[in-house]
Order: C-alpha cells, then structure tokens, then sequence
C-alpha cells in the first residue's frame, strides 16, 4: 500500500465551493478564488489529505458547470478534485461558510 492509501483511511476533507472557496455569485457562474481558502486547500494537499469539492451544485450540475468547476480545480490545485453534494461516514471534517459545528451526542452548537 501507498501512503496515499493509508491517508484515504483517515477520511477525507469536505470543502463548500460557492462562498467558501470562491466568491459568490449569482446564478451558475463561477466567482473569483477566495485566496486564503485556496491556500488552505493547497496546504492540505501538499500534506496528502484527499479534500472534495463539497457543493449543492452537484445535485443538478450541468456538464459544462462540471467541467469549470474542474477546471477551476486544475488552475488553482493542479488536479481535479472529487466534486460531491454528499457527507459519509469517512467525511472527516467540512469546511462550510454556512454550517455551524454542533457537539457531538449532545444537539450543542458551538
């Protein structure tokens, strides 16, 4: 086995693309790279974290909103990430500008 393969055991990083990663818009188009984000994705995957693309867009996304999403990926990482609208079980951590954090077994938000 790789080490790439052990990483993919420890889970995988979930990243929101519309306002997280790049800036928002409206309709289907494809904001400007959010720069302290991009760093962050890039510093995770230098370290050998699998991050996703984590986006609602997924759900209904156009061939050609597939292929700029990818594109944006290759501009900005060097490779395509996996572009998901779905957590599982080894969904490590999500980064989200909409979600809040809540404790586990308790319903708490932080």
């Amino acid at each position: 086995m790789t080490y790439d393969k052990y990483k993919l055991l420890d889970g995988h990083i979930c990243v929101d693309f519309d306002g997280t990663l790049a800036h928002s818009v409206n309709g289907k188009a494809i904001g400007d790279p959010i720069p302290l984000m991009v760093a962050k994705v890039k510093s995770a995957l230098d370290n050998g974290e699998d991050v996703r693309i984590f986006t609602a867009r997924a759900s209904d996304m156009s061939v050609d909103e597939k292929r700029a999403i990818q594109w944006f990926c290759v501009k900005h990482f060097g490779k395509i990430l996996h572009i998901t609208n779905q957590k599982d079980k080894n969904t490590k951590e999500i980064w989200d500008n909409i979600a809040r954090q809540v404790v586990t077994d308790t319903g708490a938000m932080i």
